[in-house]
């Protein structure tokens, strides 16, 4: 582990008060990043959809006019708050308030009742190592490494093979590293794309010293190598102060 340290370009250095396990994490995510860092970088393009969020209160009514008349009626109310409403989240609501009804039969004759919203989401793909997946894509970012959907899959199956390589398809597991699996954990951390410019900062702000700084290399080295100074031809004024002899000529 120590020799890791020694080797030049490590895309994420090991912290001094890392503890083991977090070590081989970063090692097993370096070298995969490392077999990644040859290969073409593919364009993607990413679309949303604007999600549609309606309340308890809403899901309720929804739901109890479907079951009560038809989905069909319930689809044409709710499109009058929500134009982008389908049929089968209609659907979904009559399930919901169907089920709610047989464990409560009193909700039938309610004039008002709630159906809590679902918990969004799959679960994670890889269970406790999708954290160690996400703690070490933070790392790259924070250290000024790219980051993308392809290096998310190269690292994710290098630190799994290292981890728990039963999980991986081709290991026998159930378990797929997908473009879109990346892309959802690139969102779901609110990793967002950046945009180049060409942009340019035109003025250094420090052009005197730099100049200073190169006449007198050149000094030295004309001292050095015993150059005579009617060698020596420059554009610059202030240089010719500096090799008096010298045959300069304004640009």
């Amino acid at each position: 582990m120590n020799r890791f340290l020694e080797i030049p370009n490590t895309p994420v250095p090991i912290p001094r008060n890392a503890t083991v396990a977090e070590e081989r994490n970063i090692v097993a995510g370096n070298l995969a990043l490392r077999e990644l860092s040859t290969k073409k970088k593919e364009r993607q393009r990413i679309t949303f959809q604007q999600r549609i969020k309606q309340t308890d209160q809403e899901r309720f009514d929804l739901g109890k006019l479907a079951a009560e008349t038809s989905t069909a009626n319930a689809v044409k109310k709710a499109k009058i708050d929500h134009p982008l409403v389908n049929e089968s989240t209609i659907r979904n609501f009559r399930k919901s308030y169907l089920l709610a009804l047989a464990k409560d039969r009193t909700l039938g004759s309610a004039s008002k009742g709630a159906i809590p919203k679902k918990k969004m989401g799959r679960p994670l793909l890889f269970g406790s190592y999708d954290q160690v997946i996400v703690d070490y894509t933070r790392r790259l970012r924070r250290h000024g490494t790219r980051v993308n959907s392809k290096i998310v899959m190269g690292t994710a199956r290098g630190i799994v093979i290292r981890r728990a390589h039963q999980l991986l398809h081709e290991k026998g597991g159930e378990k797929k590293i997908t473009r879109d699996w990346a892309r959802s954990l690139l969102l779901r951390i609110k990793f967002s794309r950046r945009k180049g410019t060409r942009k340019a900062k035109k003025n250094l702000g420090n052009e005197e010293q730099v100049a200073l700084q190169f006449h007198n290399m050149v000094h030295t080295i004309i001292k050095e190598k015993n150059i005579p100074p009617c060698l020596v031809i420059t554009a610059d004024e202030q240089f010719s102060a500096i090799v008096p002899g010298g045959n300069w000529t304004m640009a």
